[in-house]
């Protein structure tokens, strides 16, 4: 496993560009030494998109002179004409070759006309396992007041189910990428062993889908709150009209024993989950650097994402170099909704434990809408229940809330949903709060029944604005504005370097002359 460093001197050249309002663009402003780790043996390479939509197989005969010993289509499972700007994901795998080797080969994979991009296979670490709180756990936690499941009360669970009860409703799979989860008790006929499959032990798992116990903890609380069953007194979840399946994701420990996550394991349970026609993906984890390659795939996906904004109680717009924020929750993205996380009293988590600031992450462009993540019921391993803290657990009652949306999708007007439209509900649904005013992009928490109700006669009507010399899509909420459309053309491209995508760039658009610093 190699280093690789940030050039210091980066920090110098763009230390003059504002990026206050640009925090949830595709790149790295933490232009710090940080070190960042890499598979020193494989190549991530992105066709362009004339090039994937011809759909030519690419062999290790395709990359002669490079010493390529396999090829992976990490894409292999999505329709090229879903996306207007589809690209393609392999993997090279390589032998014989070391950092220098690695580098060249990058570089000449970069000057050719069918790569978009070529570079390192991160290996990053997952910062939303930081300042999770976990708490009792035992092995009968029996509902003795709504404390317990405070979260489903707040989101109007009671009301959203009574309001579809007449319904028909649909089965919806959903996927779970973490770090495994267990099949307890309370999710049986629910995780589903033929939609799960482990990039660990690279195959199904049909007694535990996690290749470790401990690691499954996470994963089977986040599986509980999305799906466990409603008819019984221990534990319920947002949705039972779900089908879940676990990706596990593979992850290393470096010698500090941070958990480093094997970023083409993403993209390749992303590619899972399309084949299996999931349309709902749940991501409890994040890291503090944009990678390119997870964010093409991500924006490849016509379904919706929901992501954990992350534990740091950061302003993470800011574009402080200490107040990051995290991916994938923060890509600009149309199909990911940010989740940050409440209290019961409906307030932003915060507290600090031994003199240091914990609580949710928030801001007005990077975090979309809050749910409830305080004293978090859900299974554990070993047929046990936990209470936990963080964002990773505010996200997965967005994620049974998109549920049971599409569990209705057969009753409402101007379905199917894409991603988009799903988000679009969530957001536009939310319940407003003095207490979060200017702290997500909604200013609110989510209402399950007030989506289901927009749900049945959604449609997406943007308006549009002059804006600068042309008109541009305008999206309003709860009285913000936020300008989409835009033509992003680089400014500075000859500083741009495609093999070191935390690299920062300005573009323009062509048509209104605003700027950004992005990708």
């Amino acid at each position: 496993m190699k280093k690789l460093f940030t050039i210091l001197f980066l920090i110098a050249i763009f230390s003059n560009i504002s990026i206050l309002t640009f925090a949830n663009e595709v790149t790295d402003k933490n232009l710090e030494s940080d070190a960042i780790n890499y598979s020193d043996d494989e190549i991530i390479v992105i066709l362009t998109n004339e090039e994937s939509i011809k759909g030519n197989k690419y062999t290790v005969d395709s990359f002669a002179g490079i010493n390529c010993v396999s090829v992976d289509d990490l894409t292999s499972s999505f329709n090229s004409l879903e996306s207007k700007d589809f690209k393609r994901i392999l993997k090279l795998s390589l032998s014989n070759i070391d950092n220098v080797t690695l580098n060249r080969y990058i570089d000449e994979l970069n000057e050719r006309n069918d790569v978009y991009y070529a570079g390192y296979n991160y290996e990053i670490e997952d910062m939303n396992f930081q300042n999770e709180l976990s708490y009792n756990q035992t092995n009968n936690m029996p509902r003795t007041n709504s404390i317990d499941l405070w979260g489903l009360d707040c989101i109007n669970i009671t009301q959203a189910r009574n309001f579809i009860s007449s319904y028909n409703k649909s089965i919806v799979k959903v996927g779970v990428v973490d770090y495994g989860v267990e099949v307890h008790k309370e999710l049986s006929n629910i995780v589903m062993p033929d939609l799960s499959y482990s990039f660990v032990n690279q195959g199904n798992n049909e007694n535990n889908s996690s290749s470790d116990d401990y690691k499954a903890v996470h994963g089977t609380m986040v599986a509980g709150i999305i799906g466990s069953r409603v008819d019984n007194k221990n534990m319920e979840g947002v949705c039972s009209d779900v089908k879940i399946g676990s990706l596990e994701v593979d992850i290393q420990h470096d010698l500090t024993n941070n958990q480093l996550l094997h970023v083409d394991s993403v993209i390749s349970a992303i590619n899972y989950a399309v084949s299996k026609n999931m349309r709902i993906i749940n991501c409890s984890f994040g890291f503090e650097i944009a990678d390119i390659a997870l964010y093409n795939a991500m924006k490849n996906f016509n379904g919706l994402f929901v992501c954990g904004a992350g534990n740091s109680y950061n302003n993470v717009d800011s574009g402080l170099i200490n107040e990051k924020p995290l991916y994938p929750a923060a890509y600009d993205l149309n199909n990911i909704v940010s989740v940050g996380a409440i209290n019961v009293q409906k307030q932003i988590w915060h507290e600090t434990i031994q003199g240091i600031e914990i609580g949710s992450n928030y801001g007005t462009i990077s975090v979309d809408v809050f749910a409830p993540g305080v004293n978090i019921q859900s299974t554990s391993i070993k047929n046990t229940y936990s209470y936990d803290t963080g964002t990773s657990f505010a996200a997965p009652y967005v994620t049974g809330i998109a549920a049971m949306i599409l569990s209705i999708e057969n009753y409402c007007d101007n379905a199917p949903f894409s991603g988009n439209d799903l988000r679009e509900i969530i957001m536009m649904s939310a319940t407003q709060s003095n207490n979060l005013s200017s702290l997500c992009r909604t200013s609110g928490y989510v209402d399950a029944k007030r989506a289901l109700e927009i749900a049945l006669s959604y449609e997406y009507n943007p308006s549009y604005e002059y804006h600068n010399d042309t008109y541009h899509k305008v999206l309003p909420y709860l009285g913000s504005t936020f300008y989409e459309d835009h033509t992003w053309v680089p400014m500075n491209s000859s500083n741009f370097s495609k093999a070191v995508p935390i690299f920062p760039l300005m573009y323009e658009c062509s048509k209104c002359k605003a700027t950004k610093l992005g990708s």
